[in-house]
């Protein structure tokens, strides 16, 4: 029987491509996702039996429980979940509604923690290795400039998975995320001039099936793994850099890219 992985966000971008990957893999997948029809839309561009549609705002505990009692009603269990589903609005933090800022938090925290801790009783009564992997990014390394509710989000994501790692080795799951800088995706071609600059200026030299070819080497491991993994050189640099060089230098490389 196929192993079962749960994506969320499945509709577009990142989530698809893994989505799309691991089934042709051979991965039963279940694909979460706000809209119903553009999930429909999505699994009509996989060519694949093995698929489980679930329509669920990540956020609302209910409703993402839901969605994974749906995918998992066959009582195969859930071997894996890929927490992918996230937002980014960018904009001078001051002149942002708190409603966008607070939007952005529940989507990159909330919905992280409600996948953990609902996907928690599937994984742990299916035998054995299971896996958590949660969407980082580049943000969560330092803050960067006009788009601080989501960088902060991100560390929290960060911080989360290297706890949740410790906790969880010892019953067989593994936890981790992934860094990464812009990725070529929907979000971040959203008509937001301030976001479109700071993509113009760092570039997005990631694409979404780069992602999706990562999550499934990390899904190949036969271990409990490490906990961060970073999809490009330029984020194990990054991370090396946060350790080793004066606040003052970390500062004016995400100040520089922002001017």
């Amino acid at each position: 029987m196929s192993k079962t992985v749960v994506v969320t966000g499945a509709a577009s971008g990142i989530g698809f491509e893994t989505a799309k990957h691991l089934a042709d893999l051979g991965w039963r997948v279940g694909m979460i996702d706000l809209r119903h029809e553009d999930l429909v839309t999505a699994a009509e561009k996989i060519s694949s039996p093995n698929l489980a549609l679930a329509q669920a705002d990540v956020t609302d505990e209910q409703s993402f429980a839901q969605a994974l009692e749906t995918i998992c009603a066959d009582g195969s269990g859930l071997n894996a979940i890929f927490n992918n589903a996230g937002i980014a609005i960018s904009g001078q933090f001051e002149e942002m509604d708190i409603a966008a800022n607070r939007k952005i938090v529940e989507v990159n925290t909330i919905g992280v923690i409600n996948g953990c801790h609902l996907a928690y009783p599937l994984l742990s009564q299916t035998p054995g290795l299971k896996h958590v992997i949660n969407m980082s990014s580049a943000s969560s390394i330092h803050g960067v400039p006009y788009l601080s509710a989501y960088g902060a989000s991100k560390a929290f994501v960060t911080n989360l998975t290297e706890a949740l790692n410790i906790e969880w080795a010892p019953r067989n799951i593994s936890v981790s995320c992934i860094q990464v800088p812009f990725v070529k995706t929907p979000m971040i071609q959203q008509e937001e001039p301030m976001l479109e600059n700071m993509v113009r200026k760092r570039g997005a030299k990631v694409a979404p099936h780069q992602i999706a070819q990562l999550v499934a080497s990390i899904l190949a491991t036969d271990k409990v793994g490490k906990s961060i993994h970073c999809v490009s050189s330029e984020m194990t640099m990054l991370n090396w850099a946060k350790r080793l060089l004066p606040r003052s230098v970390m500062r004016s490389v995400y100040a520089n890219g922002n001017d």
